[in-house]
């Protein structure tokens, strides 16, 4: 008999400890709604940005035909970008170049959206100015000891 009172007070205590574990359902319920706004802010940041641009303008390009750069950048115009997709242009302008095995003199593109508007700066090096950075990273090489 003792065994059945001290099986059952130790089943109470332990039903009573267990109630006050529980979160009450408001709490629940309001965290949830926490985890599903952070859910929905963690899918907005994984979005990539995207820019409308309507115009691409490209300038300092001399070795290549406007209408070479015009067929490249025509189809991006008046769409949604992400930094992929002008990543993306500037690929194809640097593949222009090596088509015209233009690739020996360097090419630095940079680019900078103003707006609806999408500007690539191309720096076109001659080969002379590719021969004197060769050497320079070859000094520099030198003292700090790389080979």
């Amino acid at each position: 008999m003792k065994e059945i009172i001290i099986l059952i007070l130790l089943f109470v205590t332990l039903g009573y400890n267990f109630s006050f574990a529980r979160a009450p359902a408001g709490e629940i319920e309001r965290a949830e709604e926490i985890l599903e706004k952070e859910r929905i802010l963690r899918k907005r940041l994984k979005k990539a940005k995207k820019f409308f641009i309507r115009k691409i303008v490209v300038e300092g390009v001399s070795l290549l035909e406007p209408e070479e750069i015009e067929s490249i950048i025509l189809p991006f115009q008046k769409h949604w970008l992400t930094e992929k997709e002008i990543f993306e242009i500037t690929d194809l302008i640097i593949q222009a170049y090596e088509e015209k095995e233009y690739w020996e003199a360097g090419v630095e593109i940079s680019y900078q959206v103003k707006g609806d508007t999408l500007f690539i700066q191309i720096k076109e090096k001659t080969k002379t100015e590719k021969e004197i950075e060769l050497k320079n990273s070859h000094k520099k090489d030198k003292v700090s000891g790389r080979r």
